[in-house]
């Protein structure tokens, strides 16, 4: 349940802080929520990331390259996002738009998510 709702308030902070540029106290309010929302998602999903990775003599191999991939992926995203969101003539629906694959991720794996024990 925390890793959709640090999502969602990644998506709706970044979307609160591209809506309106000029209006400071909005922005400052986006910047907050995309700080929990980052904040919450990165702490869990490294968390729920380390339950997930099988037990051998290669977990630390496997571990590392889904973290090395899990960056990498995050500087893509950042990268091919960029232009929609500064020349776009609506680039707070970048980050709405971008939240929907992930929460259909997440709707797919949550079967497997709610077998992880804490």
């Amino acid at each position: 349940r925390v890793l959709p709702f640090g999502l969602t308030t990644l998506a709706l902070g970044g979307a609160l802080t591209a809506w309106d540029t000029s209006n400071t106290p909005l922005i400052f309010f986006g910047m907050f929520l995309l700080t929990v929302g980052e904040i919450t998602f990165t702490a869990l999903s490294n968390f729920v990331l380390l339950r997930l990775v099988p037990n051998s003599a290669r977990q630390g191999t496997i571990y590392g390259s889904a973290i090395a991939f899990q960056r990498v992926a995050h500087l893509f995203a950042g990268a091919i996002a960029f232009p929609f969101i500064t020349h776009g003539s609506h680039p707070s629906a970048v980050f709405l738009i971008l939240l929907l694959p992930f929460l259909a991720a997440f709707v797919w794996l949550n079967p497997r998510l709610a077998a992880i024990r804490i």
